[in-house]
């Protein structure tokens, strides 16, 4: 099997797909090889936090897994697909939280929300960085927190000299929008790269 996880190695690169096409492919899809495995448990993996009917919740990169719904999808045994989840655990692709929930700890990586070594850093100091830029920016410009998800993948994508810029800069914004109406919100403010504004 170990020669089936031919797909970790990220010489070739990485490519974005829209998730409903993906599901579209593995309804055609017929086999159950291991890459087909991954590829569905990166499909099927929380990608923020939510709170599945039966109060399970689920953080990024977080899976619940119900082998017996897997053999529907994939045509094969339980038995087989045990021992492809098995291999990946061996393989540091997941890892079991509880009796329900596995973590993918390169979810980021394998959905190119970290496209490369140098930039690949320890989430929970991301998370972190993030909590604070998130709670400093609102508190600061007194403004109603909105796009928490898409500003924190904003975030996620952002060089650590960039997200510690986007930091400092904020009280220089505050001065800079002071007697104006509008303040961008904290999206926007990351997106649009206010940071890079020239300091006077």
């Amino acid at each position: 099997m170990k020669k089936d996880l031919f797909f970790l190695d990220d010489d070739g690169g990485y490519i974005r797909l829209p998730r409903a096409l993906v599901n579209m492919i593995f309804e055609c899809i017929d086999s159950c090889k291991p890459c087909w495995v991954y590829l569905w448990m990166l499909t099927k993996a929380a990608y923020g936090t939510i709170s599945k009917s039966n109060h399970v919740i689920l953080n990024r990169g977080e899976i619940e897994l119900n082998v017996i719904k897997m053999t529907e999808v994939f045509k094969c045994s339980d038995v087989y697909l045990y021992r492809i989840i098995n291999q990946f655990v061996k393989q540091g692709l997941i890892r079991k939280k509880n009796e329900e929930v596995y973590e993918l700890p390169m979810y980021d990586k394998h959905c190119c929300y970290i496209m490369d070594k140098k930039a690949f850093v320890d989430q929970s100091k991301l998370q972190g960085s993030f909590k604070e830029f998130w709670t400093v920016y609102h508190r600061f410009l007194n403004i109603p927190e909105t796009d928490r998800y898409r500003t924190e993948r904003m975030w996620a994508k952002m060089s650590p000299d960039e997200r510690e810029q986007a930091l400092q800069y904020i009280q220089n914004y505050k001065a800079y929008t002071k007697g104006h109406n509008y303040k961008k919100s904290a999206y926007n403010y990351l997106k649009d790269k206010m940071y890079y504004t020239k300091k006077e």
